[in-house]
């Protein structure tokens, strides 16, 4: 009664399935004990029901059952994401794929309460996947906001306190994926044609790490790359040889270099972006696809157009804590409209969403 009228019911496997109409639609439905599940497709209520009978199911997946062991009962939703699994699944549509393995498990608890929905819970960790870089790493400040424009609609900061365990484990991560020989060529090559030893080079680094895209759509001309240096001159005087030209630009240096992947050499492919041109602004190494996409950068800074100073962004940063590993925030309204672009053409005409709804979200 609470989906609509019931049309008819068959047995699968013990367990009955009803089939029920539902917004001019047939919708199935079946549950085991007091959960109840419903699709659109027969077969994977199928699905659910051969599972719920079998000795093997999802909670006897020993990484899935550590983390279902974290979640809260007091919670309003608990929710569980398998990060790699998500992607692989978002490949399938888009014509935009994306190549890395970010984590598995996520248990989360969320509460809802007056305008804001929170999400607090845990990550499984593996030698595997790109998080466990930061595993052992202390939590850091997270100031690039009050850097890059109040237009960015994605950002994506590694915070860490040993800038020289992040970039073994790195290679470490590489090795597992037989990657490393190739990035020992292209390390030694660099070495020698402009006297630049990334060993000697990442230990002049702390703090944070990212990537930050001011498009819409998430175009790589958009698309920005960025670390802290302890101290920007001495960092700036060892990679002097990869320096091809330097402009000044409203009082900063913009130069280009050699090396447009810098920031993916040092801290791993996830900030894959061909960026040959640079600034530093307060100890920041700032990376973009050309002169005019860093003079973009400096003068929203020089006027403080920062995302710090985003009304949307300061709607929630009361709830970030002042320190983490890992930062990764969106602009919804602008993430739907690059996700329903990339799509492959069969599934961008099926889908329809209302902007002004997902506006209200940030």
């Amino acid at each position: 009664k609470l989906f609509g009228k019931i049309q008819s019911s068959i047995k699968y496997d013990k367990q009955l399935i009803y089939k029920i109409e539902y917004k001019k639609s047939a919708l199935y439905i079946s549950h085991y004990q007091d959960i109840i599940f419903y699709s659109y497709n027969k077969i994977l209520i199928e699905d659910a029901i051969r599972v719920s009978n079998s000795s093997e199911n999802l909670l006897t997946v020993n990484e899935f059952n550590n983390i279902f062991k974290t979640i809260s009962n007091s919670a309003s939703i608990n929710l569980f994401i398998n990060y790699n699994s998500l992607i692989q699944h978002l490949n399938i549509f888009s014509n935009k794929n994306i190549d890395f393995d970010l984590c598995e498990w996520s248990a989360n608890d969320l509460n809802i309460r007056q305008n804001i929905i929170t999400a607090n819970g845990y990550n499984l960790f593996s030698d595997k996947n790109y998080t466990s870089l930061i595993k052992d790493q202390l939590p850091e400040a997270n100031n690039i906001t009050k850097i890059i424009p109040n237009s960015t609609s994605l950002l994506l900061t590694i915070g860490y306190d040993n800038s020289r365990d992040l970039y073994e484990k790195k290679n470490s991560l590489l090795q597992q994926n037989n990657k490393l020989w190739s990035w020992n060529k292209n390390k030694n090559l660099i070495k020698e044609s402009y006297n630049l030893d990334y060993n000697e080079f990442i230990k002049e680094l702390e703090g944070e790490t990212g990537t930050f895209s001011t498009s819409l759509t998430q175009n790589e001309e958009q698309s920005y790359t960025f670390f802290k240096s302890k101290n920007p001159i001495i960092a700036i005087s060892q990679i002097q040889g990869l320096i091809r030209k330097t402009k000044v630009y409203s009082d900063y240096s913009i130069s280009q270099i050699s090396d447009p992947n810098i920031t993916a050499n040092l801290f791993g492919d996830i900030f894959l972006n061909k960026n040959p041109f640079f600034t530093i602004i307060d100890d920041y190494f700032i990376f973009g696809t050309s002169m005019s996409s860093i003079e973009n950068i400096i003068d929203n800074y020089k006027r403080k157009n920062t995302l710090d100073n985003n009304k949307y962004f300061n709607n929630y940063k009361y709830y970030l804590s002042k320190k983490s590993n890992l930062l990764f925030y969106i602009s919804p309204e602008k993430i739907a409209q690059s996700f329903i672009q990339n799509l492959k053409k069969p599934y961008k005409e099926s889908i329809s969403y209302l902007s002004d709804s997902i506006a209200k979200l940030t």
